[in-house]
């Protein structure tokens, strides 16, 4: 995975974890982390699987090479909905005229 799809995956764990009402839990679990002197390898792993369990948000979701592989796969939504966004509400994104 590059980085800059690993930073994005990070990234969203926090946003989805306050967009849908967990930031009282996210708090509380780095909270927990940091009173029991976890190191960062032991934080990054703990976000990733409260990011899974609790967001919502995995790894291979945010991988660019996998997103763009052709490959059917019933079991992920990660290139359906790259293809929804970009192709369907794309447009509304227009740069401002000011």
């Amino acid at each position: 995975m590059r980085t800059d799809d690993w930073m994005f995956f990070y990234a969203d764990i926090f946003v989805e974890s306050v967009q849908y009402g967990n930031r009282t839990y996210l708090c509380d679990n780095l909270t927990r982390l940091a009173e029991q002197g976890a190191t960062n390898d032991m934080i990054v792993s703990e976000m990733v699987r409260f990011g899974a369990e609790v967001a919502g948000v995995t790894p291979p979701d945010y991988d660019t090479h996998l997103i763009a592989q052709t490959t059917i796969d019933p079991y992920s939504s990660a290139r359906p909905w790259t293809f929804q966004y970009c192709t369907e509400y794309g447009w509304f994104q227009i740069p401002s005229e000011d």
